[in-house]
């Protein structure tokens, strides 16, 4: 069989099909607008960006609905997460929940439930580049400092080793800390252990004490009592909630 034959006699006869029903693809412009919220960080503009998940402009890449939609997951997940890498996303961030998402993907079992899923990874990447644009704001010893912490919240973090990093005093960065965050360094990076206990409780299945250790708390009880005084629930109650209403997605 000529395969590359084939292949372009089917390109010219999905090229015609496609003309006849007046079903082309989007334009470049068209899907650099619709991409336009990940760059932002807008959840207000989220909306064409799910339309066009599900609009037959988007391609017909299996005869399988089911299968299509998995297809069409995929592609959108590895744009969703360059994008968002490309507007200063700590890339290991990105594609650990590029990887989740996927996974997730294929334990569903119906269209609806992927699109569904869908929206959920939509508006998770369309957070993370909020949070990017929000820390701009910020001077480079504070921008510094924000991503030293974040690159080791598994492990005990000083304000010498973070003076260090901003090459400030350790008295002068936890004034201009305090002052551009509202926070104190300590506040901060507690507040950051709990985001990240919040995403493992959301997306793994790490127990409590796993957390508890992985994010360097003192104990599980600090942890769980922590937990409880930020969120207004407990590590348990939190999963409960959040993995049932992220993962089980049959209507």
């Amino acid at each position: 069989m000529d395969i590359p034959y084939n292949l372009h006699k089917m390109f010219a006869y999905q090229t015609f099909i496609q003309r006849e029903n007046e079903n082309n693809h989007h334009t470049y412009d068209e899907e650099s607008e619709i991409y336009e919220c990940i760059r932002q960080g807008d959840k207000s503009k989220m909306q064409p960006l799910l339309d066009m998940f599900v609009s037959k402009r988007t391609g017909k890449l299996s005869d399988d609905p089911l299968m299509n939609c998995r297809y069409h997951f995929v592609a959108s997940i590895a744009v969703i997460t360059r994008i968002a890498i490309s507007r200063g996303v700590e890339p290991d961030a990105c594609y650990t929940m590029s990887d989740l998402y996927i996974q997730r993907m294929d334990e569903c079992s119906s269209v609806s439930e992927i699109k569904k899923l869908h929206e959920h990874a939509v508006s998770d990447f369309v957070e993370k580049s909020a949070a990017v644009r929000r820390n701009r704001n910020y001077s480079r010893p504070v921008r510094k400092c924000m991503d030293y912490i974040y690159e080791n919240l598994h492990k005990r973090i000083t304000v010498e080793e973070l003076s260090e990093c901003a090459e400030l005093t350790q008295s002068y960065l936890s004034v201009l800390f305090k002052k551009e965050t509202g926070s104190s360094i300590s506040g901060y990076i507690r507040k950051k252990r709990i985001e990240a206990a919040q995403d493992m409780l959301k997306y793994s299945e790490y127990s409590c004490s796993e957390i508890s250790s992985y994010l360097s708390f003192s104990s599980v009880s600090h942890f769980i009592s922590l937990f409880r005084k930020m969120t207004g629930l407990t590590p348990n109650e939190y999963r409960k909630k959040y993995f049932r209403d992220t993962l089980n997605l049959k209507e």
